[in-house]
C-alpha cells in the first residue's frame, strides 16, 4: 500500500481495539482505485507476543474484547446492507457472525458491560450456542462454571 493513498484517506487504525486491522482493511480495499487478486493459499502467521497469538489472546480484559469484536460488528453492519456492497456480501457476512459472537461471551461473564437489549442487533448474527447462551444467560454461566471446573 502507498503510504500517499494511506494519507490521502486519512487512514488510521482505531486505537484502543485489538483486531483494529478489519476495519483498517476494508476501508483500505473499499476505498481503492482499483485491486488486484491473486490465487494462492494464504497463511496467517501469528507470533508469539503478538495479539493475536492464542497464548497473547487469551490474557486480554474481557472489556477489551468486547469492545473490540462491538466495534468491528458495529462498522460492518451499514456495509452489509449497502446495495454497492452486493459483491461482497458473503464476505460481510462471515466477518458479522465472526465478530458476533465475542461480545456475547464477554457479557455472559460480565453482565455489567451492557444490557441484554444493547446485544439484540448481534442475534441474526449468533451462531446457535451464541443464541442459546444470550437467551439464557443464567444457564449459560453455570456451563462455563462447569467447564472451567472439568478443565481443572
Amino acid at each position: 500500500v502507498r503510504m500517499n493513498y494511506l494519507r490521502n484517506l486519512q487512514l488510521f487504525f482505531v486505537e484502543g481495539i485489538i483486531n483494529e486491522d478489519l476495519i483498517f482493511g476494508f476501508e483500505c480495499v473499499l476505498n481503492a482505485p482499483k485491486i488486484c487478486f491473486f490465487n494462492a493459499h494464504f497463511f496467517y502467521r501469528s507470533r508469539e507476543g503478538s495479539t493475536s497469538h492464542p497464548k497473547t489472546f487469551s490474557q486480554h480484559k474481557i472489556p477489551l474484547l468486547f469492545e473490540s469484536y462491538l466495534t468491528n460488528f458495529k462498522y460492518l453492519l451499514p456495509l452489509y446492507s449497502q446495495e454497492r456492497y452486493r459483491g461482497i456480501r458473503t464476505l460481510l457476512r462471515n466477518c458479522l457472525i465472526a465478530n458476533a459472537q465475542m461480545p456475547v461471551l464477554c457479557w455472559i461473564k460480565d453482565g455489567t458491560l451492557c444490557q441484554k437489549d444493547e446485544l439484540k442487533p448481534l442475534l441474526p448474527y449468533m451462531k446457535t450456542k451464541t443464541k442459546i447462551a444470550y437467551l439464557f444467560p443464567s444457564l449459560a454461566r453455570v456451563g462455563m462454571k462447569i467447564k472451567r471446573w472439568i478443565k481443572k
